[in-house]
């Protein structure tokens, strides 16, 4: 059973106390319990003052002494990749290997921050902007920002914000997905090891009425979501008025990929399998329709059939021969696949490759479906 320690302010973490809210299981194991957890809205006042607080400490660190703080972070995360890609796949479903890259990802994105993006913010000085007079370009940070992650990569895509905030002299409040809790807590356990100063770093478990609760208050200068249109025009709802809260949101979209009469058709299929069935199909890009040239559609069609078929799909650590695919998030996600699932059934079309019976897993399954 996995160990849930509470919300994170002030420098350590709180237990929340309270009536169990939200219960765990692996949803490629069902088997498997993971943890339970309760939220508690009494600790949000202190959330908030703590991460104003860090604020003060952070914005008047030098870039020089924050990127020693990220790089120690590093380090741990580097110590702990391991812990946390077993996380991610026994909370996600997701394959072990690709929970791996995911945790490598943490890691690698400070190099990343530091070498690229902290040049989009240093002082820049525009010689002649006008004649005999040079213009300056600086930046300040926003303030205390909140960061909502996604359930799909529950670390590495809000890892991303967070840095970007914190070389920038922010602090911030993490609120993960409610269904990846432990996963991100390992994430702030991190950075807890790293020394940041007290109060930069806060982390609240909840869903949305916790969420609604800080971004509508006043001291919250940043708000960043990642996750759903509908939560995303939530958002939108109760921060348009306030003009001193910047916020930015990455939404999920149905994508499609295009492919030209004059395209390498072998690199063209690897990289659309990937596209439409890593992660089981949950991330924001992946590949919902494919529009073939005449010229090559039979071509492609009859290898991309081929090629699918080959995809395993089996439990995310557990299984001798990794699998390319494992489970769904939950019941829900799998309710939705399969409503859409007899919907493309029922229209016209003809069914390539049919959705396969895997209730012998023992967890929130789906196999690749391809209609054309």
């Amino acid at each position: 059973m996995m160990n849930l320690k509470g919300n994170y302010f002030s420098g350590n973490f709180k237990e929340i106390k309270g009536d169990v809210v939200y219960q765990k299981h692996c949803p490629g194991d069902l088997d498997k319990f993971l943890w339970e957890s309760s939220e508690d809205a009494s600790h949000i006042e202190d959330l908030i003052e703590s991460s104003v607080e860090g604020f003060k400490k952070i914005r008047t660190l030098t870039f020089e002494q924050r990127i020693d703080l990220l790089k120690k972070y590093k380090e741990v995360v580097l110590r702990r990749k391991e812990e946390i890609a077993l996380a991610i796949a026994l909370e996600v479903g997701k394959p072990l290997w690709e929970a791996r890259t995911e945790a490598g990802a943490i890691a690698a994105k400070v190099d990343v921050t530091i070498s690229d993006s902290l040049e989009r913010i240093k002082t820049k000085t525009i010689q002649n902007v006008l004649p005999g007079l040079d213009g300056h370009e600086l930046h300040k940070p926003l303030g205390p920002s909140f960061v909502i992650g996604p359930f799909n990569f529950p670390c590495h895509l809000a890892n991303g914000q967070i840095l970007s905030l914190l070389l920038s002299g922010n602090s911030i409040i993490f609120k993960p997905s409610e269904k990846t809790i432990y996963s991100a807590q390992l994430l702030i356990e991190c950075f807890h090891e790293a020394s940041f100063p007290k109060g930069v770093i806060n982390f609240v478990v909840g869903g949305g009425k916790i969420a609604s609760k800080i971004i509508q208050d006043s001291r919250m200068k940043g708000v960043f979501f990642t996750g759903s249109k509908t939560v995303g025009e939530k958002i939108l709802e109760v921060t348009y008025k306030d003009f001193n809260k910047l916020v930015a949101l990455e939404l999920g979209g149905k994508n499609s990929s295009i492919i030209h009469e004059d395209a390498n058709i072998d690199h063209t299929l690897i990289e659309v399998v990937k596209a439409a069935f890593l992660t089981t199909g949950q991330r924001c890009t992946s590949t919902g329709n494919i529009f073939v040239h005449e010229k090559i559609y039979d071509e492609f069609r009859d290898k991309f059939i081929k090629l699918t078929k080959r995809i395993i799909v089996n439990h995310p650590t557990e299984h001798e021969e990794a699998p390319f695919m494992s489970s769904l998030i939950d019941e829900q996600a799998l309710e939705v696949f399969n409503q859409y699932l007899h919907k493309a059934n029922s229209q016209e079309g003809n069914n390539l490759i049919e959705a396969s019976d895997l209730t012998h897993l023992n967890g929130f399954y789906s196999s690749p479906v391809i209609h054309e």
